[in-house]
Parts: C-alpha cells; structure tokens; sequence
C-alpha cells in the first residue's frame, strides 16, 4: 500500500506537467497520435519516428522511458491492490492523450509496458490497428510468454500434473473422457500422454495424440465437422446435435487446439475462413460463404445480380437442408415460412442465409469450442492476431521449405558433406509435397513445419533442432525415429539408388501409427 502511495503521487503530477508543457508542440503530438492508423493503413504504419517527427513534444521524449516504466508500475499495483483498480481506470481515461502519444511515438510500448492495453476490451480496441501493425514474431513470442502456462507458480502446477491413458481405439471418446476429468488448472499443468497397454511415453507419444485425434475429431463420421471445398477445410456442423454430448466433444477440441498452441505442436487441420474470423469476433462479409459452399455461393451472386423473376423459384426465407437423408426446413426469420422473397427483400434474404450457415446455425458449437479453447489461451491473446495469422499459428507453415530444413539440421554422428547426408536432402528435394510431409510426420511426430521455420522447432525442453544421428547397422534397414527429440536415425547407405529406394518406402509407411515399428 505504501510503494502504490509513492507511484501514484509522483505519476499523476509528472503526467499532468507532461500534458502541459510545451503546450503547442505537445497539441501537434496528440493531433498526430490521435488518427491512429485504420486496418487499411496498418502496412504503411510507421514502427518508430524520429525526434522532428510528429510525436514529439520535447517532454514526451525526455521522460517517455521513465514515465513508460512508472505507469508500468501503477498498473502492476493496481492488479494486486483492488483499491487502485477504478483509481488507474480513471487516471488512463484523464491521460489518454499522453498514452497515444507514446505509443504513436514507439508501438511497441504496448507490449513492453502498457500492458493494460492488451488487458482492457476498450483499449485494446482503440489500440487494435497498432497492435496488429507490430511484428508477427513479436506478438507471438508475447502470445508464449503470457499464456496461463507460462504465468502461473511452477510448484503449483507441479502439484496437479496429470497423466492421461487413451484407448487407441477408442481414441475419442477416452480422449473426451480423460480431459474431461481434469481441473482446468490440472490442464495448464505439463501433460503425460499415454496409449494403453504400450510402453513408449513422453513428448513424442503426446505429439501422436495430437495427430491421431485432430485427424479423427474431423471424420465425418462424429458429424462434428462438414468438410468443404472438396475436403481441403472443415467447418462446424449445424446438424452436429443428432449426438447428444456434440457440444462436449467442441469443447474437447477446442481444448485440443489450446493445448497444440501451449506445446507449439502445428495441427493437421484447416478450418474455413469464417470459423477462424468467428473465433476472433471478426465480422464476417459474403466472400467467406464461397470457402464453405461454393455453389449456393455462385446461386446467391447469381440472384442479387439478376431479376428475381428470371429465377424462376419461388422462394420464401426458409432454408432446407439434408440432414442424414431426411430434408428439414428452417426459418431464417420468425414466420418465414409465410414470408416471400421479393425483388426489395432479396438482399435481406440472402444475408439471412450466409449468417445460417456460416454462424447462426453453429452458434452452440461455436460457443463450446471457444470455452475450451479460452481455458488454456485467454481471448485477450488470441485478439493478437487477425484471422489469418491464427491459421498459422494452429496449423504451422503451409510450406516445407527444405532448404530451411536443411540448414537448420543438426547432425550426430555426420558431418553436413558426408555423401551419405548429401544423397539424403537430394531425394528429400525430389519428393513431393506429401512424401515430405510423411516423413517430417514420422520423424518429428508433426507433419507441417515449425510457424517460423525449424529454427523454431521444439522439443521437451524448449527449441530442439531436427537432427539426423548416425546408426550403424544394416543397410536393408529403414531409418528409424525418435520423436521425442526430433531425431531421425539414418543407417549409411552406400548409393543414392539405395537411400531413395529406403526413403521412399518408410514415406509410404510413414502413416503408420505407434512406436512398435521405430
């Protein structure tokens, strides 16, 4: 109480004389800061200016640094001393201008010492557009070091560390069942995965799970996911409630995919546009519905562009769909069954129908997808990014660059001009986008490469290079993996012919799952 005595009465008087002085250069530092830049105008958003620049009030940049640290302070008081909390609210909103000003100045501010704007809804809205305009690394490693995971008292979450035993053959729903009886603070706990009656257990065996069940959470079979666009995305299923417990089962893969952002294990998995932009509150606009069904998109185009009478339909605001052989009818509207579409409501009736499919009509599954997802990755985090930074973050890169992979290998055993590792990248060079995708899979236990590149690849304790370790054995022998560590064993082929002829049918088993045949 006595140090948030201090910090406030020397804060609020050094803030007031800032906001002050030098009253016509200061006037010309707000007007400035005041027209933060739009979305549109973020690629041209200068990171700094220099000192002729517009932001900058001789007394902003003589004490930016120290006041940036001292109300750095005075949020960090006001978090542990509920008295203080309206008292900050009320000193920001009085010195809003100040605040602009510095970040106008130095954006990057925001993340070194007003955190608060990442905290507060309002600010962060007010502040959006510089958030958004900072490095993609920079919000990232932000994203990393402030997920419950990384804040929370190690000794605590020690305490509660879980085990979890899945039925590989029941995959699922022992995965459901499992995480299901974990607190929340056991799930931000480091998690021991294990597959029942194997031995093999460690980082390598969790990144399998996450493998095995995205792939099955996405079968249609569960009816939890429809895939669109020739099945090269999914989006919810708005008939995902012929299962009883379909809402469990989102919440369960939303806590799939927290816990993939926690242990930056990319997912094999593509969601549409417009789930990702629904996982961020991002509007969404008419282009989003071609990515989830391209014919009613090009039939809703058509009907805006022509007269309604050319259509020949006679429609009224209800939607039909199959829902597993039988036809159901919805109503985009109470009565609209009765309610026929017209050359002045069309446009009505087609925004109607987007929002069905795209959001109305997966409203509970998106709620429960996002209440999973939020107990391991807070929104305030998540609004870090737009939507198609979040693809990223989730999925990987959508590119196995093998140069990148090549230069960031480290080797056991070899030396990078053995021809045995220069016959290796040859045949990974010659091969085809799957092949190497299966082979980064049964060498790493992921199949996309690190966001980033494999300089950022990781393991149990952090970064872990991918590393090809020498094994000496015989030559009819397949390489074989550990996981865990990023590690592919490779025996030392004598030709080219033979590394290629060994590389190519471990690619064709590389699906393979379980650690038996390592």
């Amino acid at each position: 109480a006595a140090a948030a005595v201090v910090v406030v009465s020397t804060v609020t008087p050094i803030f007031a004389f800032t906001s002050q002085t030098d009253s016509e250069a200061a006037d010309a530092s707000l007007s400035s800061a005041a027209a933060l830049p739009t979305p549109a105008d973020t690629a041209s958003t200068p990171r700094t200016t220099d000192a002729t620049g517009p932001a900058s009030s001789p007394m902003i940049a003589l004490y930016r640094e120290r006041l940036c640290a001292m109300l750095h302070a005075f949020y960090t008081l006001s978090t542990a001393v509920p008295s203080l909390v309206r008292r900050f609210g009320q000193f920001v909103r009085q010195y809003r201008p100040v605040v602009r000003a510095f970040v106008h100045t130095r954006p990057a501010l925001i993340f070194e010492h007003f955190v608060f704007i990442v905290d507060d809804p309002l600010l962060f809205r007010e502040f959006a557009a510089v958030i958004h305009s900072q490095p993609f690394s920079l919000r990232r490693e932000w994203l990393y070091t402030h997920l419950p995971t990384a804040t929370a008292d190690p000794e605590e979450l020690a305490a509660v560390a879980a085990s979890i035993s899945i039925d590989r053959e029941n995959i699922f729903e022992s995965s459901c069942a499992a995480l299901g009886r974990l607190s929340d603070n056991a799930l931000l706990a480091p998690l021991t995965v294990t597959f029942r009656g194997e031995e093999a257990v460690g980082a390598g065996v969790r990144k399998e799970w996450f493998s095995i069940l995205t792939r099955t959470m996405t079968n249609p079979d569960y009816g939890l996911f429809v895939p669109v666009q020739g099945g090269a995305a999914v989006h919810p299923s708005s008939h995902s409630d012929v299962n009883p417990d379909h809402l469990n089962y989102f919440a369960l893969a939303g806590k799939l995919v927290g816990l993939a952002i926690v242990y930056q294990q990319a997912l094999d998995i593509r969601f549409t546009p417009a789930f990702y932009k629904q996982l961020l509150s991002v509007p969404l606009d008419p282009t989003d519905i071609r990515a989830i069904d391209e014919e009613l998109a090009t039939g809703l185009t058509w009907l805006l562009e022509h007269p309604l009478e050319e259509s020949g339909l006679d429609l009224t605001f209800t939607s039909e769909a199959d829902v597993f052989g039988r036809v159901k009818q919805v109503e985009l509207l109470p009565g609209g069954a009765n309610v026929p579409v017209t050359e002045e409501n069309k446009q009505g009736y087609v925004q109607l129908l987007m929002e069905l499919k795209m959001s109305r009509g997966v409203r509970p599954q998106l709620c429960a997808f996002l209440e999973g997802l939020h107990t391991l990755v807070p929104r305030k985090l998540l609004n870090l990014f737009n939507e198609t930074e979040l693809e990223l973050l989730i999925t990987g890169a959508p590119h196995i660059d093998t140069r990148d992979w090549q230069a960031q290998t480290h080797y056991i055993g070899y030396e990078a001009t053995d021809p045995i590792i220069t016959w290796f990248w040859a045949v990974v060079e010659e091969m085809s986008e799957g092949q190497r995708a299966a082979l980064l899979q049964f060498a790493t236990g992921t199949s996309r490469a690190p966001l980033g590149g494999f300089a950022n690849m990781t393991g149990p304790a952090g970064r872990q290079r991918f590393t090809i370790s020498r094994w000496d054995t015989e030559t009819t022998h397949l390489p074989t993996a550990s996981t865990c560590f990023n590690m592919l064993r490779l025996p030392v082929y004598t030709t080219l012919e033979q590394t290629r002829a060994r590389l190519s049918a471990l690619t064709e088993c590389g699906a393979s799952e379980g650690f038996a045949f390592a």
